[in-house]
């Protein structure tokens, strides 16, 4: 996780303080300590599930899209049967996420952000893909499965 987007995300909430908006720094604040809660969890383990892993990367996708007042969209979504039961190298995808994130934030009409994760077998796909207009940027991954770290 980018140091920086640690410090950008403390100074948002101190902008909704300052502008007197308190639910909006409260709903920040527990959206930022749910995400850095879950990154250092995840962060001691060999493998996490590919549903804990997007559910970690639609958390700083929030709060990047709540910082930059839902200038894109993004999906996250595995097409794996029992993803929950699937295990990947923890945090692997979040610097595709974040590049997509700063790719996004370079052009001023609606941008989109899509990750998806699908089998390859024997391998796992995951895609990041950012669309702007005609414009577009996409990144893929081939992550062999772990085995069920909690046995």
């Amino acid at each position: 996780m980018n140091q920086h987007f640690i410090y950008n995300t403390l100074n948002h909430v101190q902008y909704f303080i300052n502008k007197g908006e308190r639910e909006a720094s409260l709903a920040y604040i527990i959206r930022l300590s749910r995400l850095l809660r879950q990154w250092m969890k995840d962060a001691t383990k060999p493998g996490v599930s590919i549903s804990d892993e997007l559910s970690m990367l639609s958390g700083y996708l929030t709060l990047e899209q709540m910082r930059f007042s839902g200038r894109f969209s993004f999906e996250a979504t595995s097409s794996i049967p029992g993803s929950e039961c699937v295990f990947i190298t923890p945090h692997i995808i979040f610097p595709l996420a974040e590049h997509a994130v700063s790719w996004c934030l370079k052009h001023s009409e609606a941008t989109s952000i899509r990750i998806q994760i699908s089998e390859a077998r024997p391998f796992i796909l995951c895609t990041v893909q950012a669309e702007a207009g005609e414009e577009s940027l996409a990144a893929s991954l081939h992550l062999l499965p772990q085995h069920n770290p909690r046995h």
